[in-house]
C-alpha cells in the first residue's frame, strides 16, 4: 500500500468511524510519513475538541430584532454617487461643445494651384528619369561587350 492510499483510509476511518484496514495498519507501522499523518490527525481532534463557541449573551435575539425593526421604520437614505457625477459630466460636456464652437471653424488652405505645380513638376521628374534610362540601359549593353566586340562596332561605325 501507498502512503496516499493509507492516509485516505485514516482520514475515512477518523471520519466515519470503525476500524483500521489491515493493510493500510501495516503499512503505518513502517511508515514514518504516515505515522506523522496519524499524530497530526489525532493532534486537530484534540485543538477541535478545544474550541468552545462563544456563548450568545442572554436577550441577543431581542434586542436584534428591536433594532432590526427601528432601521426598517427610518427612511432609507437614496445618496447615490450617480446624482453627482451626471451633472458634472454634462456641464463639461456643455463647456467643452462651447469652446469649439466659440473658436469657429476652421478652414483648409486652398491647394488646388500648388497641387497643380506639384503634379506639372513630378511628370517632369518622371520624363528626366526615361531620359537618363535610355543612355543608362545604352551604358549597360556597352559594358556588356567585350574588346573584339567593341572594335567592330567600331569599324562598322567608321564605314558608314
Amino acid at each position: 500500500m501507498q502512503c496516499n492510499e493509507c492516509q485516505r483510509s485514516m482520514v475515512m476511518t477518523h471520519d466515519h468511524g470503525g476500524t483500521r484496514d489491515p493493510q493500510a495498519e501495516t503499512h503505518l507501522q513502517g511508515c514514518v510519513t504516515c505515522q506523522t499523518f496519524a499524530r497530526n490527525l489525532q493532534g486537530l481532534d484534540g485543538l477541535l475538541l478545544a474550541d468552545t463557541p462563544d456563548q450568545v449573551r442572554p436577550g441577543f435575539d431581542t434586542r436584534f430584532f428591536a433594532r432590526l425593526n427601528e432601521q426598517r421604520k427610518q427612511p432609507a437614505r437614496r445618496w447615490h454617487l450617480w446624482h453627482l457625477v451626471a451633472p458634472l459630466t454634462g456641464a463639461v460636456a456643455a463647456g467643452v461643445l462651447g469652446v469649439i464652437l466659440l473658436a469657429g471653424p476652421r478652414t483648409a488652405p486652398d491647394l488646388g494651384d500648388d497641387l497643380e505645380v506639384a503634379m506639372h513638376l513630378e511628370m517632369l521628374e518622371d520624363l528626366e528619369v526615361i531620359s537618363n534610362l535610355e543612355d543608362t540601359e545604352a551604358f549597360e549593353i556597352l559594358a556588356k561587350l567585350d574588346e573584339d566586340d567593341l572594335r567592330t562596332l567600331l569599324t562598322e561605325e567608321e564605314m558608314q
